[in-house]
């Protein structure tokens, strides 16, 4: 995860948005600890470099192999 002022966070309906599914599906991946978050009092956010981390770990080059 990359730390400093220039990072950007996501709300998880971004989160959601940008992978395309349902918010409770993300809401889901996060309370799984699919996804890293950022907690802020009462409010949760996803660094954007983490998000795009996740994609890429997650990612199929050939059906069955990562």
């Amino acid at each position: 995860m990359t730390t400093g002022p220039d990072i950007e966070m996501l709300t998880v309906d971004e989160v959601a948005a940008y992978l395309k599914i349902h918010v409770s599906k993300a809401r889901r991946m996060i309370r799984m600890g699919d996804l890293r978050i950022i907690h802020f009092s009462d409010c949760v956010r996803v660094a954007r470099s983490d998000l795009e981390q996740f994609v890429t770990d997650h990612a199929v080059t050939r059906q069955g192999t990562k």
